[in-house]
């Protein structure tokens, strides 16, 4: 019993000097932090007014950058040596062919199961009125006695 009080006194004395010292190294760190950020902005805004980046360039990008310097040079040395008088070729006139629409269908006929085609009634502009309603639905009452 007498042990365990030892235990429960020796923790909260470890707590006593342990938190203290948690939150100074806590307090610490983020006052580092804020001033990187602080430092990190001011020398993006400084760095992209001036056209440059934060970081330098990549492998590829320095690779990059060599090809299009070859090929803007080569250009213009090419540019230097050509003739003044282009040289122009007659184009001839191509038949232009009309587009191929398909659908799923054709190009998939299993695909697609065949359908019976209802045949479609005949659409009339005017309002149908309800004495024409009546007389189809007698007529078709007839039809199914």
């Amino acid at each position: 019993m007498i042990s365990a009080v030892f235990k429960n006194i020796g923790k909260g004395i470890g707590y006593f000097f342990l938190f203290p010292t948690l939150l100074i190294a806590i307090a610490i760190y983020a006052v580092f932090g804020l001033l990187v950020f602080v430092y990190q902005f001011f020398k993006l805004i400084f760095l992209f007014f001036t056209g440059r980046t934060l970081f330098s360039d990549l492998p590829e990008d320095i690779k990059v950058k060599a090809i299009l310097d070859d090929k803007v040079n080569g250009s213009k040395e090419v540019k230097e040596e050509a003739d003044p008088a282009p040289q122009v070729q007659e184009q001839q006139p191509s038949e232009q062919t009309a587009p191929v629409y398909t659908s799923f269908a054709t190009l998939y006929p299993e695909a697609n199961p065949e359908q019976e085609e209802k045949p479609s009634s005949n659409i009339e502009s005017e309002p149908i009125e309800e004495e024409q309603i009546e007389s189809e639905n007698n007529e078709g009452g007839d039809q199914n006695a």
